[in-house]
């Protein structure tokens, strides 16, 4: 990325996409306690969250970003800050509570490219790989993964009685290398919006969707046994592993999509009378640290822990909420970050006095 990064400097004018000055916030979170990186999704992943049941002080808070440049890539940063904030005098939730402006329109995080959809799906399910709080891609549903010699052929090896549950935590299959399959095609048959991201990546994927090819079998992405997926590319690419993080590579268990009238290739359609997958919350199956639980339009959006999670007992945060905000008060997340029904807030210039009076431990982002 840095290569790139030089050469797209050397022929254009570039502008950052992120700032670190301008902005006066409030946070209940510890900096740096999820994934920052700017690709893909994974940035919307909240189970790793350190969250305090106070603001944090803003000296504390750069504190710990300046130890996590220190840190970086260690991977011990976040059990450092656990160990910082008690020391601190901080207390630690398993709760995270934020607003949200958009509901999703649809649970079906392969046939969407609307941030709303895919920023609340993403917490429904685990991908192969997983960039940590360090910015550093981690082992997920792959335990292991080798590159063929010629870059041509990348080979992931999954964990073993990884489970689907539906909405209720219910089991309905286990994640099987075929369910990485299914995904690519019914995100290849749906066409949401994100499937030009893997078009000339992955071998005739720009055939199958052009319709050149109809086979699915020529798609450079099969099973080879129950618990291995291999994707071919069409020629080397130095940045593949990096794709993994967008929701074009999420898994899908085809026996449930096909339990709610799911078809591929040319029998797929969402308009039929009997497609019901991903239509709601109810709708879809989970692999996921969350399950949702509460999903009322413009209201509020409840993720809880699921006790079939792989990994349940490394998540810090085991209720997410998200609860409506149209905006149109713009004193109210101030009032709710207050109360402590958001845990954090950015303050405008209509809250910038009132919590300069209220509050002492207002932080600098």
């Amino acid at each position: 990325m840095a290569v790139a990064e030089g050469k797209l400097m050397e022929s254009a004018m570039m502008y950052p996409l992120t700032s670190r000055g301008g902005t006066y916030a409030m946070y209940r979170m510890a900096p740096r306690t999820k994934d920052y990186t700017l690709w893909g999704s994974d940035k919307d992943r909240y189970h790793q969250y350190v969250v305090t049941t106070d603001f944090i002080k803003a000296e504390d808070y750069n504190e710990m970003r300046a130890k996590w440049d220190e840190l970086k890539g260690t991977g011990t940063y976040e059990s450092w800050v656990k160990e910082y904030l008690a020391g601190k005098g901080y207390t630690l939730k398993d709760s995270f509570s934020m607003p949200y402006a958009s509901d999703p329109v649809t649970w079906d995080g392969l046939a969407t490219s609307r941030a709303a959809d895919t920023d609340a799906i993403i917490n429904t399910y685990d991908g192969l790989m997983e960039y940590d709080v360090e910015g550093t891609l981690q082992p997920a549903l792959a335990e292991s993964y080798e590159v063929s010699d010629d870059g041509l052929t990348y080979t992931f090896h999954l964990r073993k009685d990884v489970k689907w549950t539906d909405s209720q935590g219910r089991e309905v299959d286990t994640v099987k290398a075929d369910d990485f399959v299914a995904g690519m095609q019914h995100m290849c048959d749906a066409q949401g919006g994100l499937e030009y991201l893997v078009q000339g990546v992955i071998k005739n994927v720009s055939q199958y969707i052009s319709r050149e090819v109809t086979d699915f079998d020529e798609v450079g992405v099969k099973a080879v046994d129950d618990y291995t997926v291999e994707y071919t590319l069409e020629e080397p690419c130095s940045y593949f592993m990096t794709m993994l993080g967008y929701t074009i590579f999420m898994p899908m268990s085809r026996s449930y999509y096909q339990s709610q009238g799911g078809k591929f290739g040319a029998e797929y359609d969402s308009s039929a009378a009997d497609y019901q997958y991903g239509k709601d919350s109810n709708s879809i199956a989970y692999c996921g640290p969350y399950l949702v639980t509460n999903a009322t339009a413009k209201n509020t959006i409840v993720f809880k822990l699921s006790d079939s999670y792989w990994n349940k007992d490394n998540v810090n945060i085991k209720t997410l909420t998200w609860l409506f905000n149209d905006q149109s008060d713009v004193t109210k997340m101030y009032t709710d970050a207050k109360a402590g029904t958001v845990d954090y807030v950015n303050l405008n210039t209509s809250t910038m006095e009132t919590a300069k009076s209220e509050v002492c431990t207002t932080s600098t982002q």
